[in-house]
């Protein structure tokens, strides 16, 4: 792997560890407070830093994509977009609507997942696999969700799946040139 390519990745990892740090808390939230308490002032912000996050994470990972790279293109621009209007929906209008976008992104996200998963086997087999074993979790469990809040936890162990394929794709790249 090239040294941009290496850095790339680093960053991708990084910023998509953060989010899923990030994600981890809003699930805990929702299966104390409910689904609706996503879209009160303070967490409103927090779900907001998940769509700038989203965007850098895009970024980064373009630079090291090759079998993700057309998913990258084309669908993750939808993804970030829905999650957007989720927000602002959902904030301004109505928890369900916002809350419903948002769901349909996370799952148009494992349309970049599966591939993005093939460009990270090049650097953990295992750490690609847990991250796309969890986000397919992750994603199958939200629309859940916003009906039972027990479903939060089954989220939680899909993100903390996710996180931690993460975690051992970033301690392999640690080993490689940059």
């Amino acid at each position: 792997m090239q040294s941009r390519a290496v850095a790339s990745s680093v960053v991708g990892n990084v910023v998509s560890l953060v989010a899923a740090l990030l994600i981890g808390y809003l699930l805990v939230v929702v299966y104390g407070l409910g689904f609706e308490a996503l879209f009160v002032r303070p967490l409103v912000y927090v779900l907001g830093l998940l769509v700038v996050l989203g965007v850098v994470a895009r970024h980064a990972y373009m630079g090291m994509a090759r079998a993700s790279l057309m998913a990258f293109r084309r669908v993750a621009p939808v993804v970030i977009v829905l999650a957007a209007l989720g927000v602002v929906v959902g904030g301004v209008y109505s928890p369900l609507v916002g809350g419903g976008l948002i769901v349909l992104s996370y799952l148009l996200e494992t349309l970049v997942a599966v591939p993005l998963s093939r460009d990270l086997a090049e650097i953990s087999l295992l750490g690609s696999r847990l991250f796309i074993y969890g986000i397919v979790l992750f994603g199958a469990s939200l629309p859940f969700i916003i009906a039972v809040r027990e479903a939060a936890l089954v989220a939680l162990l899909g993100d903390s799946i996710k996180a931690l394929g993460l975690i051992l794709i970033l301690v392999n790249l640690r080993g490689k040139p940059s």
